[in-house]
């Protein structure tokens, strides 16, 4: 049994139905949502995948893409400080270099637009509690009252200086056993336009679900209560895709950039090539 439900949808009214039933019953305005092409991936960061062991190789590889890219986006961050390394790591994960960050947004619409980039057998559609999950990472230490984390918070700092540097093993980010959820300073419009906001893993246990799913049975109801699994199943892909082409907002109006103009042309071609 996994250590969240998962649930099986076949259309974006249900899906909003489902969302809907969530809020009441925790009564809360923070529900996260991620979309993944693929219902059979992990919530792990892409600086994670493909790592069959935790070798301190992958952990090395991550301060040298980390420094390359810091090196490579300072002309196009030029208000970004050498040290603030929270900031650099949302604009590297914000233009796909490999972060230990995962992508989330506050907006169901703009989760639902990144389901459009790749053609999908069984998609997935992820609803987080970012609070519950930063209680159940810290035990509730070092937590404001309402458990939201800033791109201020040292907890989050701790965690991604350890992504540039090499820290040791006492730091403030050893205080958190799982991904910490953070709102980001935004810094770039994509990160505005897209409600940005992440989660950050450390060395142990970088999964999201994996950490979710490693809690006892004795405390398992509290977990559950974390992470809900949205599951398009492949009969129902092609309606469920026509309803999201219908609400989801346009590449340009996600990436307001050339690359999300360029996108948007590839899209019209696609389109047009289909009706000829």
């Amino acid at each position: 049994m996994k250590g969240y439900p998962e649930v099986e949808i076949s259309s974006v009214s249900e899906l909003i139905s489902e969302i809907q039933i969530i809020r009441r019953r925790k009564q809360t305005i923070f529900l996260w949502f991620r979309a993944q092409s693929s219902a059979d991936w992990s919530l792990e960061p892409s600086i994670f995948r493909g790592a069959e062991v935790k070798a301190e190789k992958y952990f090395t590889a991550e301060k040298l893409v980390s420094q390359r890219g810091l090196q490579r986006f300072a002309s196009f961050f030029p208000n970004i400080g050498e040290r603030e390394y929270v900031e650099w790591l949302t604009a590297l994960q914000h233009y796909d270099v490999p972060t230990r960050l995962l992508d989330w947004t506050e907006s169901l619409s703009v989760c639902l637009h990144f389901l459009r980039k790749k053609k999908s057998r069984r998609p997935a559609v992820f609803v987080l509690d970012p609070i519950r999950l930063n209680f159940l990472s810290t035990n509730s230490r070092r937590l404001p009252v309402n458990g939201v984390l800033g791109f201020s918070s040292d907890l989050i700092k701790a965690r991604a200086r350890e992504a540039f540097e090499d820290l040791g093993e006492n730091t403030v980010s050893s205080n958190a056993a799982g991904p910490l959820a953070f709102l980001p300073r935004h810094i770039d419009n994509r990160m505005i336009v897209q409600n940005a906001c992440f989660t950050i893993s450390g060395k142990e246990m970088p999964a999201l679900d994996k950490f979710i799913e490693s809690f006892p049975p004795a405390t398992r109801r509290s977990a559950r209560q974390t992470l809900t699994k949205f599951v398009i199943p492949e009969s129902k892909v092609a309606d469920f895709m026509r309803e999201v082409d219908e609400i989801a907002p346009s590449y340009q109006s996600m990436m307001p950039d050339l690359v999300g103009c360029s996108r948007e042309v590839q899209l019209d071609k696609v389109e047009l090539e289909a009706k000829i």
